[in-house]
């Protein structure tokens, strides 16, 4: 019905190309970044995930029967309980894990450290400065 639709759907288009692309240059920007000392409840979120997944995936690992012919020798109940055991012992690695890598990395502690010490000497002497600039106004004015 009208031809001419493609021309202008084209120049539409490019004009709404170079606007959004000004907006998203100019006039939106990235929020500033808030820090965090960790990852809250999702933390715990995860460590839970973690436990469920280690149980269902050796639910599923013990009902597959090419593994249920590998242990045919066992009765169904020694079978539930071999996998039962190897589900425990998965769950005592993930704990032993848990324990034994700290959340956060040494390195990652000292320079935490290492910056929370200088802010505080660069606090301490801005606060000295204006003391001493406070004390140095005081006595010129007298």
């Amino acid at each position: 019905v009208f031809p001419w639709i493609t021309i202008c759907a084209v120049i539409n288009n490019f004009y709404e190309l170079r606007a959004d692309a000004f907006k998203y240059c100019y006039v939106y920007r990235r929020p500033f970044a808030q820090p965090a000392w960790n990852i809250g409840s999702w933390h715990c979120a995860f460590d839970i995930l973690s436990s469920i997944a280690i149980v269902t995936n050796t639910a599923l690992i013990a009902m597959q029967p090419s593994v249920r012919q590998y242990f045919s020798s066992y009765n169904d109940v020694e079978y539930i309980l071999i996998f039962v055991a190897a589900e425990h012992v998965l769950l005592a690695m993930k704990l032993a894990i848990d324990f034994a890598i700290p959340d956060v990395p040494v390195e990652v502690e000292i320079e935490r450290v290492k910056n929370l010490y200088e802010s505080n000497q660069a606090l301490r002497s801005q606060r000295s400065n204006k003391t001493l600039q406070a004390q140095k106004s005081i006595t010129s004015k007298h």
